[in-house]
């Protein structure tokens, strides 16, 4: 029996914890469908810095909420504002609400926006303002659907360098990775990015190419089909 991981470190990680030969165990990128996915303008006037994810913790947004305190309070990004979209189930609305209130206390609630449980065309809207994501996500996150949203909005990722960051951001340029567990450097690599209009492009482009080319329900169907006639 041969097993399919969504990535190559996710691969790697369940090969190791169960003992999976590496010959038994490829991986396949998921895909998505493209349908209604266009290119954000990047806009930079005012930047959006965009979450996009379930509203909690283990992806981060607090960590985020803290870097972008920091990016305002340093004033490196004139202008700048937080959208968060993403679930909210009732079990995280308290974590929710303290995170907006911290906003407040920095005197910041009113450059940021929270979007919770939207529809898909509400998504697609989302993705088109902003003009880079970021999901810091605390645990090893096998995939990341949001980034590959996000790549198909030409949208930058600025995500930690472990887990399928890595292999899912850096490796095709679609943003760039910082140090795990630092809201010094999460800042620090937002603020850069958001201020190199360059390199703001070419992340966007190169991400949107990824999208299109390999992260997109067909290319996904396809190499599932591929995978399975070598079985027969």
């Amino acid at each position: 029996m041969r097993r399919i991981a969504p990535t190559r470190y996710y691969a790697d990680t369940m090969a190791q914890r169960a003992g999976i030969p590496a010959d038994k165990l490829g991986h396949i990128h998921n895909g998505i469908n493209l349908n209604g996915f266009e290119p954000s303008a990047l806009p930079d006037d005012p930047p959006v810095l965009g979450y996009f994810a379930r509203m909690c913790p283990e992806k981060g947004l607090d960590s985020l909420i803290d870097a972008f305190i920091r990016l305002k309070q340093t004033g490196q990004v004139p202008g700048l504002k937080l959208a968060v979209g993403g679930g909210c189930p009732p079990f995280d609305k308290v974590f929710v609400t303290e995170q907006k209130q911290r906003l407040r206390d920095a005197g910041l609630l009113g450059d940021a926006i929270f979007s919770p449980n939207l529809d898909r065309d509400a998504k697609l809207a989302f993705y088109r303002g902003l003009t880079v994501l970021s999901v810091p996500a605390a645990f090893g996150e096998a995939f990341g659907l949001y980034v590959v949203e996000a790549m198909a909005s030409g949208v930058p990722v600025v995500a930690p360098n472990h887990a399928s960051f890595p292999e899912m951001v850096e490796q095709i340029q679609a943003g760039v990775i910082c140090e795990k567990g630092s809201v010094a450097a999460l800042a620090d690599a937002i603020g850069q990015l958001l201020l190199d209009r360059e390199r703001l492009a070419k992340c966007a482009a190169a991400g949107r190419q990824a999208a299109v080319q390999t992260h997109n329900i067909e290319r996904m169907a396809e190499a599932f089909i591929a995978r399975l006639a070598k079985l027969r």
